[in-house]
């Protein structure tokens, strides 16, 4: 059985392998191949050979595929320096759009970069407008309001 390997002409990767590549667990590589993402060379004596072998090229096109273009929410709470929970806001009002993907088993709001560049153009005119002033005056004298 240990000469089926050597006909094997394609690069190949273990489980652990894999798991290091995608950045997930061995359990994780297991469940995508139970779910028919990801094939394993030899399906019945993989044992012989202590760990399921899977060919390179499943593994990359399985990462590729789990990229997503743009940029998440916590990414851009950090670039307008503001909490993620205020992004959401902006989303579910639809003053910033996003589009809803599954990334690792969970839904997460993904925002395209020019959405971004946009929504920032108007979020620094509003953020101007809508600062609190706690000074007024009266009869020509600056009174301080505190609470």
């Amino acid at each position: 059985m240990t000469q089926d390997l050597l006909f094997i002409t394609k690069p190949t990767v273990t489980t652990k392998e894999a798991a290091d590549l995608l950045g997930v667990t061995v359990q994780t590589i297991l469940k995508k191949e139970k779910d028919g993402l990801i094939e394993c060379v030899y399906k019945d004596n993989w044992k012989q050979f202590g760990s399921k072998i899977f060919y390179l090229e499943d593994i990359e096109r399985l990462k590729n595929k789990n990229e997503v273009k743009g940029l998440s929410t916590k990414e851009v709470a950090e670039i307008l320096n503001v909490a993620p929970s205020t992004i959401f806001t902006y989303i579910k009002s639809g003053k910033l759009p996003a589009t809803m993907v599954e990334k690792r088993g969970k839904q997460v709001y993904i925002i395209d970069e020019e959405d971004l560049e946009i929504f920032m153009l108007d979020y620094e005119k509003t953020k101007t407008k809508e600062r609190k002033t706690f000074i007024t005056k009266i009869q020509d004298e600056d009174i301080y309001l505190y609470q």
